[in-house]
């Protein structure tokens, strides 16, 4: 298991309670090859929020909800394997405790990471929202053009008004 054996010697160890943490990159390492789907998901996610938050649309909005699920199924995933593999690999060991420790430690970054970079999305778009000049509710929720003609009500509309 090749990202445990760096951890054992690495800043799990040699870190003291209290202590600052590690660098980013090393928590990036110790995440394994899952931290790179997670990451690119992770900044798109980010570049998609601040787009829907300057120019919100029902295409931006899919665009950005699927996007925002595949960051946190990748975080997930690469923390669900690495925790099978800590396990598998901590079977039979006279030391098992540590080795599953150590696993949780570094499968952890994963979901760190995609928690992370959807934080930092939802405050991209929470600020984006707060600055004129997007387009408001109505024209959003139906997708139309701020020099569109209105358009004629429906059955829902009026069901919506009546409180139907």
């Amino acid at each position: 298991m090749p990202a445990l054996v760096p951890a054992l010697s690495s800043a799990a160890r040699e870190t003291p309670a209290g202590a600052k943490g590690i660098p980013m990159w090393e928590m990036f390492q110790l995440g394994g090859f899952v931290m790179f789907p997670v990451a690119i998901f992770g900044v798109l996610t980010v570049l998609l929020s601040a787009k829907y938050g300057a120019l919100p649309s029902v295409l931006e909005q899919s665009r950005l909800r699927t996007a925002s699920l595949l960051t946190l199924i990748c975080g997930t995933l690469g923390t669900v394997v690495g925790l099978m593999v800590s396990m598998h690999y901590a079977a039979g060991k006279p030391e098992q405790g540590t080795f599953i420790a150590l696993g949780s430690y570094e499968s952890l970054h994963n979901l760190a990471l995609a928690l992370t970079l959807l934080a930092v999305s939802g405050i991209v778009r929470l600020g984006r929202s707060f600055f004129p000049g997007g387009r408001n509710r109505a024209e959003c929720a139906h997708d139309v053009s701020p020099t569109a003609p209105p358009r004629a009500p429906g059955p829902l509309d009026a069901q919506r008004v009546l409180g139907m």
